[in-house]
């Protein structure tokens, strides 16, 4: 089985429809492959391999990884109460910068507000 040409970030241009960028995945229909694009209109297509032209490719010499940090935020209020029962302010560590601990009096990883 032909292998498709494309992969999901690359930049195309389709003879009729312009620039824009593959999205979804493709589909064999026949002996096609079809893609999903966002054109840069905003408009989205659904065409064929043949009919677009690459641009450039989406592969880059190193994989980007996004690490979420989570911080004691000042703003939130320090009286809400966690699904645990204890306060917002006990999930973080005061002597290491607010780092997020978990709860201090329990088993608690992470705030979870309490709804009433």
């Amino acid at each position: 089985m032909q292998k498709p040409k494309y992969e999901i970030g690359d930049r195309v241009k389709h003879y009729k429809y312009g620039k824009g960028t593959i999205l979804g995945n493709y589909h064999k229909r026949g002996e096609y492959y079809y893609w999903h694009i966002q054109y840069d209109n905003n408009a989205f297509g659904y065409n064929t391999e043949q009919s677009l032209k690459l641009i450039s490719n989406s592969l880059k010499p190193y994989i980007e990884f996004t690490k979420v940090k989570y911080k004691y935020n000042p703003n939130y209020g320090d009286d809400r109460i966690c699904k645990c029962g204890h306060p917002y302010y006990r999930h973080f560590d005061s002597y290491e910068d607010n780092y997020p601990c978990g709860c201090k009096y329990c088993d608690c990883d992470t705030f979870e507000e309490e709804i009433k």
